[in-house]
């Protein structure tokens, strides 16, 4: 199934949902690594996003929309930097979904 990535922009109403997205937040103890493990989780079991074999590769190029990073080839990132068998937490998703 192909994904389409819309532009993100000021002009959207990306701020729309702020106040429900602020209390999701504190719900989650403010820790946006676990509310991140969630939406994750949510969008794995209702939605084909995160669906293998490019739910990497859709996630990448949404952060990269949102944060207005260049590409991995022209910012150093290594190839393999996603595919680490540790998070940079420290905490697997399955951990943080357990708390």
């Amino acid at each position: 199934m192909s994904r389409v990535i819309e532009e993100i922009g000021a002009d959207d109403g990306s701020t729309r949902h702020d106040e429900t997205l602020h209390n999701l937040l504190a719900q989650h103890g403010d820790d946006p690594s676990r509310f991140l493990a969630t939406v994750f989780a949510f969008l794995q079991r209702n939605t084909s996003f995160l669906a293998p074999p490019d739910a990497q590769r859709c996630v990448t190029a949404l952060l990269r929309k949102v944060t207005g990073a260049p590409d991995a080839s022209s910012s150093g990132v290594k190839s393999g930097f996603f595919n680490s068998p540790k998070p940079v937490s420290g905490i697997s998703v399955a951990e943080l979904l357990s708390k």
